[in-house]
């Protein structure tokens, strides 16, 4: 029950523990006893009283690496650090959170034994102000890192050294209060996330503090019309190379395989010819691009799914392509091999595939895979008109796709990987592919 209040996405993502403290009610059933007061969806604490969680997930934090990710809001001036979040023994104890309201310095502290048995860094917030952290511990290059408020923060980092056994021998995971230190009399904690393993990117993390993790729908994107119930020939600019008119036909069901008798409910089907183009001036954003289409019966080789629209299709950026039987490509900027980033992993009946260039990295994802990433791309090309090209490439000529493209689409930013796997459970469960 630890993930039952994360999202789908954020369980896919690394998240092994979440609590929001909706109610005492459903903290219980998340593992917690509660001994301060939950109203209005936070934890009030007083002196010596808050949550405590005996199932909790940070055992594996502190094992594995990964993020730990809190928010609060302390009222007292003491000069008295305070606790906020603590798991461990009060003699041995392993990860604590402290914020001192004096002078509004924020601890985070992995420690086990006395001497240099320590990591610690801080930051600042205000007595009386939210406080938002993002603690990040790589296991491997033994690495704590903060981040508050969004903000990345390196005062007072140290690094020791770290040895413990994880188990039930450290006791519960204590969120408010603990036992053996003088407690605020007024914490107000408002969620607990830990993600095992996985780093957050510092986008992820700004994400989190903005609450835009999950509103990336609402920013500027391009959403090309790819079913019957959305189509509108407004903007759109057609090619039938091949002369079977066949962009817009969507079949009847009389035949299983064959088109365009075949049933195609959604999207449209390329028969090798053809393409659809749409003018959405402005593709590209000032933080990159990110492209996807759902793609079903995948082409085998040498075919385009979708791109930019740029005469010059040497030069072009932004391509979903097909070059051989087992990989798909993603150009971040330019048709060159230090542009191209390829993902062989996933491949299904019907594929999610996901292309994203921030300026520094190229990326793909087929079904929620990361594929393998390149090196720095290329600046994105594209032509004034910025159209945007679905089953083949350039002006719409050239490497025409054979297959089904049920959805497609454009965002002006890159997404990230938490970004990502939403967008792809959504894509499937809009699409009954899931």
């Amino acid at each position: 029950m630890l993930t039952k209040n994360a999202k789908i996405s954020e369980t896919l993502r690394g998240c092994i523990f979440k609590e929001p403290f909706d109610s005492a009610t459903e903290a219980v059933k998340n593992g917690g006893t509660i001994t301060g007061t939950i109203r209005g969806g936070k934890l009030y604490c007083v002196s010596g009283t808050g949550a405590s969680f005996a199932r909790n997930a940070v055992g594996r934090f502190l094992t594995n690496g990964g993020s730990l990710r809190l928010r609060w809001r302390l009222n007292d001036t003491s000069s008295n650090s305070r606790p906020i979040l603590f798991y461990g023994t009060d003699a041995n104890y392993l990860i604590k959170v402290l914020h001192k309201g004096s002078d509004g310095t924020v601890s985070v502290e992995l420690r086990n034994g006395s001497g240099n048995n320590y990591y610690l860094v801080r930051g600042t917030v205000a007595n009386g102000q939210v406080a938002e952290i993002v603690a990040t511990w790589n296991k491997a290059g033994t690495t704590l890192t903060l981040y508050v408020n969004g903000v990345y923060s390196d005062v007072d980092a140290t690094s020791g050294s770290l040895t413990y056994t994880d188990g039930t021998t450290y006791g519960a995971l204590q969120v408010g209060y603990t036992t053996g230190l003088t407690a605020s009399t007024d914490v107000v904690i408002d969620e607990v996330q830990v993600y095992n393993t996985t780093i957050l990117t510092a986008q992820e993390i700004a994400d989190y503090f903005n609450n835009a993790t999950f509103t990336y729908n609402k920013r500027a994107t391009v959403i090309l019309p790819m079913t019957a119930d959305t189509h509108d020939a407004t903007g759109l600019k057609t090619l039938d190379v091949s002369g079977k008119g066949n962009h817009f036909t969507f079949g009847d069901g009389s035949t299983a395989t064959t088109f365009p008798t075949k049933l195609s409910d959604r999207g449209y089907y390329f028969d090798g010819g053809d393409s659809l183009r749409k003018t959405a001036a402005g593709l590209v954003g000032a933080s990159g691009l990110t492209m996807f289409a759902v793609v079903r019966n995948t082409p085998t080789a040498s075919q385009a799914i979708m791109s930019i629209e740029k005469t010059d299709v040497t030069t072009i950026a932004g391509l979903l392509y097909k070059p051989d039987a087992t990989l798909i490509r993603f150009y971040g900027g330019g048709i060159a091999a230090n542009n191209a980033a390829n993902i062989t992993a996933g491949l299904s009946a019907v594929n999610v595939i996901f292309g994203i260039t921030t300026g520094s990295v190229t990326s793909i994802y087929c079904n929620g895979v990361l594929g393998t990433n390149a090196v720095t791309p290329a600046a994105l090309l594209f032509d004034a008109a910025q159209g945007a090209v679905v089953g083949a490439r350039g002006s719409g000529t050239t490497t025409p796709m054979t297959g089904d493209v049920l959805a497609a689409g454009y965002y002006r930013f890159a997404l990230t990987p938490l970004q990502i796997l939403d967008a792809t459970y959504k894509l499937k469960k809009q699409l009954n592919v899931v």
